[in-house]
């Protein structure tokens, strides 16, 4: 599912194409930049460390602390290769049925462009003055359970991390599948922040279980 990722961010490397980012969310960094993320969640949470090793043509190495396991026979996960979302998207199989501009919240200037599939429609809002590079998107896909997904510009506010005013744009995510499943999340980044990502609520609504998860940035080092 297109953007069921932005749920799944934090408990995996978040600096792959979870997040819908149309631009590497570690380019304009240097070597040695680092950022340092607690995840909260049912069961516990953890302190994860990623830091900026490698910067290759192709790819860069970001290794995390505490590291994952490495099974055997498949790739480094250090060593992430990123792929803009408007290429994740060629891959699905859409046509492109629309394009244009528009001006969103805050003055923020986008491009748009509108795909549909047999039982998919999908549009995107790429623009250069917010970190990543897209400001909004809105997902429908009609089947058993009919899912819809929306992800806006909420606001700009600076969150203090580790005693530092850091500037932010705050994103709203929700997603819906069919009657019994839910979910709201709002995500904060920063072109300041190594791999752009601030903090992270999200509240998950499956049934009548509900779920919360959250991440926030408590330590970094851009270089």
């Amino acid at each position: 599912m297109i953007l069921e990722g932005v749920i799944s961010v934090v408990l995996a490397l978040l600096v792959q194409d979870t997040l819908p980012f149309e631009k590497d969310p570690w380019d304009g960094f240097k070597v040695g930049s680092w950022v340092k993320l607690q995840t909260t969640r049912v069961g516990g949470g953890e302190d994860i460390k990623y830091t900026l090793e490698e910067i290759k043509p192709l790819h860069k190495k970001i290794v995390s602390d505490p590291a994952p396991p490495v099974e055997e026979g498949k790739d480094d996960p250090s060593i992430v290769k990123f792929t803009p979302y408007s290429k994740q998207i060629e891959k699905w199989e859409l046509q492109q049925s629309g394009k244009g501009t528009e001006t969103l919240k805050f003055g923020v200037k986008a491009r748009v462009a509108e795909y549909e599939g047999s039982s998919i429609r999908l549009r995107v809002s790429f623009s250069d003055q917010v970190p990543g590079g897209i400001a909004k998107v809105i997902y429908e896909a009609a089947g058993d359970k009919p899912q819809k997904a929306a992800l806006e510009l909420d606001g700009q506010e600076k969150l203090k991390i580790a005693g530092k005013d850091v500037p932010c744009v705050r994103f709203r995510y929700d997603y819906s599948a069919g009657k019994e499943s839910k979910s709201e999340s709002m995500y904060w980044l920063s072109g300041e922040m190594p791999g752009l990502l601030v903090r992270f609520r999200a509240k998950t609504t499956t049934g009548k279980l509900v779920t919360e998860t959250g991440v926030e940035a408590v330590e970094f080092e851009k270089k």
